[in-house]
């Protein structure tokens, strides 16, 4: 047997190290930041009558932060949005780089908002495209936009350096804190409602106050969030991938009630002539067949707060509880008997109609404006 010297070592340590550096050669396709324009928000529209398709992209400005000199960029805008037209989503893509020096990075945006008559006129086609998309992020939220596209696309947002940023952290808010926005309204939740023959109610999101200026240091520089800022109000009935209607916000609570939905909710009623506004909470919610064809549903409702007003007596306080019952009862009834018109489904029930609705409310703290605790 042949002694192993420095010399016969050395060739096969040199063999090891050049197969370690072939298995280690797995990042010549990268793609440096630099080279990427990163989509935070994307915007359709489109022309019913000649078919045209718009689409607005939401890019991040790369020199926010950090200018090219070094400086802080704190008069340049956030986002910078870029609009392109085509017949065709295809056509669109090609025709972006015409004007874009970056490569199109879509696998980070947080919102998708679809105009107004897009949706009435149909959105299968934007659902089926994100969907086969590796990059498609068929989990973002889909919104209605119930204010011209390009005045959305180009509006700022306080607080949020990105409108796409603040639009996905005020859903997140408004469906724990307001019962205004249901928990599945993202891409794959739109067809996956579609093809079951139900509806899916998105938000409608508006603009507040006028554009922005050119000038963004302006904008910076205000207090007011009302001269340019994004509102999220009320809710479109999407039935078969077609907009059929319009949901006000107590309809919307209505809704999500009878869904089951837990989340917290504000409403202000007229108990023995005097307003009381309620921060309520969906406790326990069941529903039975009862003895004829009718479902029933109860809802045990838990009110924490009592503003404006302080029961002063046992019997005062059930009778608020049972007015307050009354009051969610019958706007619950109304919103069944208004289903079908607003082409609204609820699961498992074919007549929203006939539904039977029980409501308990109780009061488990009070609060008032001269009395807060």
């Amino acid at each position: 047997m042949i002694p192993r010297t420095p010399r016969t070592r050395r060739p096969r340590a040199c063999l090891a190290l050049a197969l370690a550096a072939v298995l280690l050669a797995g990042c010549w396709d990268k793609t440096e930041l630099n080279e990427l324009a990163i989509v935070t928000m994307i915007g359709l529209d489109e022309d019913p009558e000649t078919g045209q398709i718009t689409a607005y992209y939401q890019i991040v400005n790369p020199l926010t932060s950090v200018t090219t000199s070094g400086s802080a960029g704190g008069d340049q805008a956030p986002v910078y949005t870029y609009t392109v037209s085509g017949k065709s989503f295809g056509e669109i893509r090609k025709i972006i780089y015409k004007m874009l020096p970056r490569k199109l990075f879509i696998a980070y945006y947080r919102a998708v908002v679809v105009s107004e008559r897009m949706a009435r006129h149909g959105m299968q086609d934007i659902v089926n495209i994100i969907q086969i998309q590796p990059t498609g992020r068929a989990s973002v939220p889909v919104l209605i936009a119930g204010d011209p596209m390009d005045k959305i696309m180009n509006t700022l947002t306080p607080l949020e350096m990105y409108p796409g940023e603040s639009v996905s952290l005020r859903l997140n808010l408004l469906r724990q804190q307001s019962l205004l926005v249901g928990k599945r309204i993202a891409v794959r939740d739109v067809a996956e409602r579609m093809e079951r023959s139900e509806c899916v109610v998105l938000p409608i999101l508006e603009t507040v106050g006028q554009a922005p200026s050119p000038n963004f240091s302006t904008i910076t520089g205000t207090v007011n969030a009302y001269d340019s800022n994004l509102r999220i109000t009320g809710g479109a009935v999407i039935r078969d991938y077609k907009m059929v209607a319009r949901l006000n916000d107590d309809q919307l609570i209505a809704y999500f009630l009878l869904l089951g939905n837990k989340g917290w909710f504000t409403k202000q009623f007229m108990v023995e002539g005097r307003p009381i506004t309620m921060n309520a909470k969906l406790g326990k919610f069941s529903r039975k067949l009862g003895e004829k064809p009718r479902i029933m549903l109860h809802l045990d409702l838990a009110f924490h707060y009592a503003i404006e007003y302080m029961p002063k007596s046992q019997a005062e306080l059930e009778r608020m509880e049972r007015e307050v019952a009354n009051k969610v009862r019958d706007e619950l009834r109304e919103f069944c008997l208004k289903a079908k018109q607003l082409g609204v489904t609820l699961p498992k029930i074919q007549n929203p109609e006939d539904v039977r609705i029980d409501v308990n409310a109780h009061l488990e703290h009070v609060s008032s404006l001269t009395r807060p605790f």
